[in-house]
């Protein structure tokens, strides 16, 4: 199957986004095509355990990006960018979720801290939080919110 030009893919984003199922189904195969590259490229960093393989990765991304109704997709680099954020993110996610079922204080430190925005400080004053687990390294002064 041959690739459409970037063009030709930007207007099938943009009728897709009005409403075109048909440029949809055109879409589609290449759409996927493209996101299994990006999918492989992006789990060749990972271990080799990793929970999530290529193509898992790739249907999750797919299927969140179709449901996007919000966007209007401005061109092939829009689509793509959003695509790299997606996966970004259920990586993410999934890294968070072993952690967590490994280590679930972890787990929920890591998402109060990057996720919550929460510095140390501000954590030690929620329930179940200990200040002599943060390590010295991390104990400087700063705003409890």
């Amino acid at each position: 199957m041959e690739s459409p030009a970037a063009h030709d893919v930007t207007g099938l984003l943009v009728a897709w986004g009005d409403g075109d199922h048909a440029a949809f189904d055109r879409l589609a195969p290449f759409v996927y095509r493209e996101l299994h590259r990006l999918a492989h490229g992006r789990m060749r960093d990972e271990r080799p355990d990793h929970v999530l393989q290529t193509t898992a990765l790739i249907h999750e991304a797919y299927l969140r990006l179709i449901d996007i109704s919000r966007v209007r997709w401005q061109s092939r680099a829009h689509f793509y960018a959003v695509a790299a954020q997606v996966m970004r993110r259920i990586l993410v996610d999934a890294a968070l979720e072993a952690l967590s079922q490994l280590a679930p204080r972890k787990g929920r430190v890591v998402e109060l801290r990057y996720f919550g925005g929460l510095t140390d400080r501000a954590r030690v004053g929620r329930k179940g939080h200990d200040a002599d687990r943060i390590p010295a390294s991390r104990r400087r002064p700063g705003p409890v919110y």
